[in-house]
């Protein structure tokens, strides 16, 4: 019996063709990588160790699918809307503020409000407080039967301090798991992040 296994360099050897898919362990960063289009040299990642980092450059952007695994950094004061993709199961993002939002909000929406919902709970607590000051923290809750929609980081009540942080995770055709830890500024009460 003949023994099979995947090379480690950095390219892969030969192209696609209709009858053949190399696949490689690709030496730079450790991803496994094939072609397979079915001719050609355009690579697909398979599997990877790192994941991406998507820094978002516009008010409002649409995840993809093939994003899934990625840390999304909302870095504007402006604040900024990530929508997530249509729900396969399986699929998770995680949310991080670098950027306290001062004028909006950093907003995470179901691409499907209606069909698709968040359910879960997140911690908030403020920064520099005592319980005496500010009981805290608290957890938010977002129940299958609320149908919420969108987690918003509003800067003050609803937090989105640097450093804050919530993953999402597609674990039905329907729902959104949420878990996190959102900092809200010194002095602020705390209220729901989840919105209908």
């Amino acid at each position: 019996m003949s023994v099979k296994g995947i090379a480690r360099r950095a390219a892969a050897n030969g192209v696609g063709t209709p009858t053949t898919a190399p696949i490689y362990n690709n030496s730079s960063d450790n991803s496994i990588r094939a072609i397979v289009s079915g001719s050609g040299t355009t690579e697909t990642v398979i599997g990877s160790n790192i994941r991406p980092v998507i820094t978002l450059a516009a008010a409002s952007t649409t995840l993809t699918a093939a994003q899934s695994g990625s840390t999304v950094v909302f870095n504007t004061a402006a604040g900024q809307i990530a929508i997530l993709p249509a729900i396969t199961v399986g699929l998770w993002f995680k949310f991080f503020s670098a950027v306290l939002p001062t004028s909006l909000a950093h907003e995470v929406s179901t691409s499907v409000e209606g069909t698709d919902f968040l359910i879960g709970a997140v911690q908030i607590g403020t920064v520099n407080e005592t319980p005496a000051a500010n009981p805290g923290p608290k957890w938010f809750q977002a129940v299958a039967a609320s149908n919420f929609v969108e987690i918003s980081l509003n800067g003050t009540t609803t937090g989105g301090s640097i450093g804050s942080w919530f993953t999402v995770h597609a674990i039905t055709a329907t729902q959104w798991q949420v878990d996190g830890h959102i900092i809200c500024p010194n002095g602020t009460t705390v209220v729901t992040p989840f919105f209908v």
